[in-house]
């Protein structure tokens, strides 16, 4: 049986270290019941193809943490896509000050979160099973975050025309990809919906720990 316990959540404590992250117990044992739920779910549905719990915490936990010093503390945040709970989930109990909302377009993975949420017992976090193409057109949410991310897009042109609507005046979007996202970049400066824009893009490189794999961080800001 697959058992996260205190050498799992060291994993994680140690390699959060090199984003500057400090987690106390009660923080490290959340990630822990994340992770259990993730594994006890993903034998019914599939929720993520990593299977070995060294990976899970370095490329799902750890990997999304490396968001956390971008976000503004109390920001509201909606993470599109959200699968597991990545990033979402994870910035919650990193920062229980952040208002989350996590969407998804599989219903079976909106019931996983719905699950985790009423385990765990959090406030001031959400999940909904929607498109983002839908809920731009709900005033709740149009025009509300002060940042979007994801975890789960393959286009980057495609994340940027989804999040615009969602964001705020001063609102931010923050993109996870992988090494070297440059011809990305370059596409995004050609939509016609930021053209005339006051965008602005950078490009934050980071290396996960242990396994040195390096991935980046696209935050783009003047679209709100």
């Amino acid at each position: 049986m697959i058992i996260f316990d205190d050498k799992w959540k060291n994993i994680v404590k140690t390699g959060s270290k090199s984003f500057g992250l400090s987690f106390n117990d009660h923080q490290l044992e959340l990630f822990a019941t994340h992770a259990t739920h993730l594994y006890q779910w993903n034998k019914k549905i599939n929720l993520t193809a990593i299977k070995e719990t060294d990976d899970i915490a370095l490329k799902h936990f750890i990997d999304s943490l490396a968001l956390v010093p971008y976000i503004k503390k109390q920001s509201r945040v909606l993470d599109i896509g959200s699968g597991g709970g990545f990033p979402g989930f994870c910035l919650k109990i990193a920062s229980p000050d952040l208002d989350i909302v996590m969407i998804d377009s599989t219903q079976k993975k909106v019931n996983f979160l719905d699950d985790l949420i009423r385990i765990i017992g959090m406030e001031g976090i959400e999940a909904k099973h929607i498109r983002a193409e839908e809920l731009k057109y709900n005033n709740l949410y149009k025009g509300t975050f002060d940042v979007v991310v994801s975890r789960a897009f393959s286009r980057l042109d495609k994340f940027v025309k989804l999040s615009k609507p969602f964001l705020n005046e001063n609102g931010i979007i923050l993109a996870m990809k992988g090494q070297n996202p440059s011809e990305e970049i370059k596409e995004i400066e050609q939509l016609k919906e930021v053209r005339n824009s006051d965008m602005n893009i950078k490009s934050y490189s980071y290396i996960l720990p242990f396994q040195n794999i390096e991935r980046s961080i696209i935050k783009i800001t003047g679209l709100g």
